[in-house]
């Protein structure tokens, strides 16, 4: 975000106060939902955003992520990481320090892959699109010209769902003339459509991801960014998408009270510049000299993912309150039946052409028997897209079985990845 707000200032300086103005708008609403009981209870604890990626990448690139069954063991870790960042529940909070420990915040917004298409088909929340261009340069002549715009018109019509019902993420190889770029992710938050920039449309909305900062790593998950390997480039810029900003607030090293306005957020403390690598704490700069020092360890600065732990309660309330009534991101929490399968439809590829599962209904213990050659793995999700088992295929063996006794009863789905698509059948565990 900061690469795209220092493109638009450099194209239109009066785009810098139209982002000091939001900031404030935003940070002073968040603070008043923390201060005011009633109104912090409207932000809804249970709400679930419909999510779908666009994955761009030439067959190179998607075989360097372990192929079609690489990309949803990607997928599905990507979401798991993603949900336990936002609500608090990420194994590594136990590191953040006793000093910080007070003002850890919990977003409490759900994220699902989307299971029903624009047209109302069934999908896997996912789709795989092979080209043959190498990757995509942040600035082109497609679209609006930035933020990697050409990577979401790469067969001529844009390539994302309604992003009033959809958060449209795309997972492209990101270049800088031609080169690998540095940029691990970018985001085009609902607010700039705001801003009358010229060209951009609501096609161009969502998060685009690095390939080598997408999911998290795993047992046969190949190719990741050194220090990027734990999913946590699309917690950063999904803070971006519900307008918070980086930790030292984009303002050139500046400090408070020194011509600098830093992030907005009164919780985390006064920094200058970004932080890389994974250092100790306490770590002090030139904005926080004394007392507890710089907030590294948040998910706004720019650590290994290993270093990243927590939100803090401010930013947590401007995150949600972004999907209250009125503000930029409340359409989106309107459609959780976005994240089902259709009413009727079971499969994608001919699932009965593909495996027989049995019993079903089942208490816990399933067998799965495939009927084709060709099935790379065999995933089970429950409906909000999060997998609780993962078998990857053996070309000798034809049938398996799995004990999912310990899960919830109520319907889960399962896939079989055949190369072509998935084929997807309905599960009931009673």
């Amino acid at each position: 975000m900061e690469l795209l707000k220092q493109h638009l200032i450099a194209k239109n300086p009066v785009m810098e106060e139209r982002f000091a103005q939001t900031l404030e708008e935003n940070t002073t609403y968040a603070r008043q939902l923390l201060t005011n009981d009633a109104a912090a209870k409207t932000t809804a604890n249970d709400i679930t955003i419909p999510v779908v990626f666009h994955i761009v990448l030439t067959d190179a690139q998607i075989a360097q992520l372990g192929g079609p069954s690489g990309v949803a063991q990607r997928v599905d870790s990507q979401m798991a990481v993603l949900n336990r960042d936002f609500n608090g529940t990420n194994s590594d909070v136990s590191q953040i320090p006793a000093d910080f420990k007070a003002v850890f915040g919990k977003a409490n917004i759900g994220f699902a892959l989307a299971h029903t298409d624009p047209k109302g088909a069934g999908t896997p929340g996912y789709e795989i699109i092979t080209t043959t261009q190498q990757g995509f340069e942040e600035s082109s002549s497609v679209g609006s010209g930035m933020g990697f715009s050409s990577g979401k018109y790469v067969n001529g019509p844009a390539t994302s769902w309604d992003a009033d019902k959809y958060l449209n993420i795309w997972v492209f190889n990101l270049l800088n003339n031609g080169s690998a770029s540095g940029i691990l992710g970018l985001t085009m938050p609902p607010s700039f459509m705001t801003y009358g920039i010229s060209g951009l449309t609501k096609d161009e909305l969502g998060i685009v991801l690095n390939y080598g900062a997408f999911g998290k790593y795993g047992p046969g998950v190949n190719y990741f960014i050194s220090g990027i390997n734990g999913g946590r480039t699309l917690t950063h810029e999904m803070g971006h998408f519900f307008e918070i900003w980086h930790v030292w607030g984009d303002d050139n090293g500046k400090c408070p009270g020194a011509g600098g306005k830093d992030d907005g957020i009164t919780d985390t403390p006064p920094q200058s510049n970004a932080t890389y690598g994974c250092p100790s704490y306490p770590l002090f700069d030139s904005c926080t000299k004394t007392g507890d020092g710089i907030m590294f360890m948040n998910f706004m600065d720019y650590v290994n993912d290993a270093c990243m732990h927590m939100f803090t309660a401010e930013q947590a309330k401007v995150m949600s309150s972004q999907t209250l009534a009125g503000k930029e991101s409340y359409s989106l929490i309107l459609h959780p039946e976005l994240t089902s399968w259709p009413t009727g439809v079971s499969n994608i590829v001919n699932a009965a052409n593909v495996f027989n599962v049995y019993p079903n209904p089942s208490t816990g213990s399933v067998n799965i028997t495939l009927l084709q050659d060709g099935v790379n793995n065999i995933r089970v999700t429950d409906i909000t897209g999060r997998m609780v088992e993962n078998i990857m295929v053996d070309k000798s063996q034809t049938s398996y079985a799995m004990n999912l006794s310990g899960q919830p009863k109520g319907m889960y789905i399962i896939h079989c990845n055949t190369g072509n698509g998935d084929a997807v059948s309905k599960l009931i565990l009673q």
